[in-house]
């Protein structure tokens, strides 16, 4: 089975060597091949990159300036941005990320980092989207399969009704569904005159999912402390509410 990982956003995380290498193991073990489009402005970039080519060997790795895109593109984006009417606003911290267009950043650096995949022309059975500074499961089943994988559990933004969506700090599918998945960074604006609440990112993910209806499994994450299922389930995206709460099933949590 040929897999790829593409990890997008910022480089962070790369202090966390028993996490790094236990990641870069993991990856070698299933024989994949590592792409990555980061933005260049966390701190000690130039180190942590040196640092994660030797580590993880990316067959491509491409570099943006994230000042360039938070004066042109996001700043355009940032100008139509609103907490939906009648609502509660967010807390500051979320506030900022939101007025910020932050998330239009991470979501374009995920279609960046899956085009990458398609530069050797490699016929990949399944693409990872993966960040740096997300603990991954190295315990995590990848398999071949019709569904768009990821982990348990949901996020929402409380006193917001219907706003939730899947956590996705790491997702994998076949590369059409993977193509589909990464191109949320296009349809955004679209979503955004529709009423969509663009924050959490999370609920824009559960209706871009939900236009093609594309099916979820949900796997266990040993990494993290919460309620998790005994094992891996499928679900419609559609199911996903916050009226039904099973906490036996999933949890959710604010961002």
């Amino acid at each position: 089975m040929k897999i790829a990982f593409a990890f997008s956003g910022h480089l962070r995380g790369m202090n966390n060597l028993e996490k790094v290498h236990s990641l870069s193991r993991r990856i070698k073990e299933l024989g994949g091949d590592v792409y990555a489009s980061f933005w260049d402005d966390t701190p000690n970039f130039e180190k942590d990159l040196k640092f994660f080519k030797s580590t993880f060997s990316p067959l491509m790795v491409e570099v943006e300036n994230h000042k360039s895109w938070k004066s042109s593109t996001a700043r355009i984006i940032s100008s139509e941005l609103t907490n939906p009417a009648g609502l509660d606003g967010l807390e500051p911290r979320l506030a900022k990320i939101h007025m910020e267009a932050q998330v239009y950043s991470q979501w374009y650096k995920i279609w960046k980092a899956n085009m990458l995949t398609k530069e050797y022309e490699i016929d990949y059975d399944v693409v990872v989207k993966i960040r740096s500074d997300h603990p991954f499961d190295t315990n995590l089943t990848i398999e071949k399969n019709d569904y768009i994988n990821l982990i348990h559990g949901a996020i929402y933004i409380e006193g917001w009704p219907g706003c939730i969506g899947p956590r996705d700090q790491y997702v994998y599918g076949n590369p059409d569904i993977m193509d589909y998945y990464s191109s949320i960074f296009l349809y955004a604006s679209r979503y955004l005159k529709e009423g969509v609440y663009i924050f959490p990112p999370e609920n824009v993910l559960r209706h871009h999912l939900a236009i093609r209806d594309i099916p979820v499994k949900a796997w266990p994450d040993s990494k993290n402390d919460q309620i998790q299922p005994d094992e891996a389930y499928v679900m419609k995206i559609s199911e996903m509410t916050d009226v039904e709460y099973d906490p036996l099933k999933r949890f959710y949590t604010n961002p």
